[in-house]
């Protein structure tokens, strides 16, 4: 990446239209439909806000590609604020797509003039900029959302996995371009890639898999790290730590599991929660799954709090098989020892232990039929 000599025009800028924070239906879209999306969701407002009080700060530089024969260049870094400044210059794409200029103040011929041009860097193409990109938004400073950056390390992986030596790791590989670790990137891309293979070969609902894509995304990755998650869905109790590996586990996904967990995760209206509907409960529903008395309660009623009930009441039971079994050994075992006051007291005080528990299962046992 090398700077510019000159200021470069606002207007001979383009938003990336294969920028990472879009949605994949929006990639390759028009202008106006780009700079809608942002200002819907990117809270653009206090850039806007933020230029026309101090100008644009010339420490930001935008991160360009070289021009393409009309002239036109496509910011790859700073498209939020390219995204701000079409709006306070009210170009065309702002115009198109609808969006005026709400300030209380209009700002002055000169204000207009000083934002018409900002400094820039110019990269080769994508790839020299890859890992400035992953850097500051994968593990930098100014993060990504969960979804963008696990959409930009699949596409990563994808381009190392394809041009990359044999029996090379394009897990590591990306990893160590953005400051992180093999696993990390694994876990964002099998989480994406889930997604993507559902939506586009296993045909689930779209509406479906794009909820989970952009509102519970983050949930979705955590959960796949969970004990009984990737079992549920077909993959296996362990993700494989090579490319091809994962890529053949998730070629062999359940798709009637896997709609039902993204149904999980997804309110079945407005006004109705998910059944899965808080990070924090992603252990409790892992637990779940691997149970099919608990699943089936947990589909029946609609509720994470009646399954994981279930789930304890048997392990309830398994503890005290597992109790009961050790004292059927320690019973074969007593002629071994010596036994004296000391022996017969501790075996009073199990006793009337044992039966305070007893006590407490029958107690517990009635009130449940009550």
């Amino acid at each position: 990446m090398q700077p510019l000599d000159q200021r470069l025009s606002v207007s001979d800028l383009d938003l990336d239209p294969e920028n990472p924070r879009l949605p994949e239906e929006l990639h390759g879209s028009e202008q106006h439909a780009i700079l809608r999306y942002l200002y819907e969701n990117d809270v653009l407002e206090e850039l806007i806000d933020s230029y026309l009080s101090n100008g644009y700060f010339e420490s930001e530089p935008v991160i360009v590609l070289p021009p393409d024969a009309g002239q036109r260049r496509v910011v790859l870094e700073g498209n939020r604020r390219l995204a701000a400044l079409m709006i306070v210059l009210q170009l065309p794409a702002a115009v198109e797509a609808g969006i005026l200029l709400d300030v209380e103040t209009s700002p002055t011929a000169e204000q207009l003039g000083e934002l018409s041009t900002i400094p820039a860097v110019q990269a080769d193409d994508h790839a020299d900029v890859a890992a400035y990109l992953g850097f500051r938004h994968i593990s930098g400073l100014k993060r990504w959302d969960p979804e963008a950056k696990a959409r930009w390390l699949w596409r990563q992986v994808e381009d190392r996995a394809r041009s990359s030596a044999p029996g090379s790791d394009p897990f590591y590989e990306v990893g160590r371009q953005v400051g992180s670790n093999a696993r990390g990137v694994r876990s964002s891309y099998v989480a994406y890639g889930i997604l993507r293979h559902a939506r586009d070969y296993l045909k689930l609902p779209l509406p479906l898999v794009d909820y989970v894509m952009r509102e519970r995304f983050g949930v979705w990755t955590r959960l796949l790290g969970t004990a009984n998650a990737t079992t549920y869905i077909g993959m296996g109790d362990r993700i494989s730590p090579t490319h091809a590996g994962v890529q053949e586990q998730i070629g062999q996904l359940d798709r009637d599991r896997l709609e039902l967990m993204l149904r999980d995760l997804t309110p079945p209206s407005k006004n109705e929660k998910a059944i899965l509907g808080d990070s924090r409960e992603v252990t409790d529903y892992s637990d779940v799954l691997a149970n099919e008395t608990a699943v089936a309660a947990m589909r029946e009623y609609n509720s994470l709090s009646l399954a994981v009930q279930v789930v304890s009441q048997e392990k309830l039971a398994e503890r005290l098989r597992e109790m009961t079994r050790s004292v059927e050994l320690l019973t074969l075992d007593v002629k071994r020892y010596d036994v004296g006051d000391a022996e017969v007291s501790a075996a009073e005080e199990f006793a009337l232990s044992a039966r305070t528990l007893r006590g407490a299962i029958l107690a517990a046992n009635l009130g449940d039929d009550e």
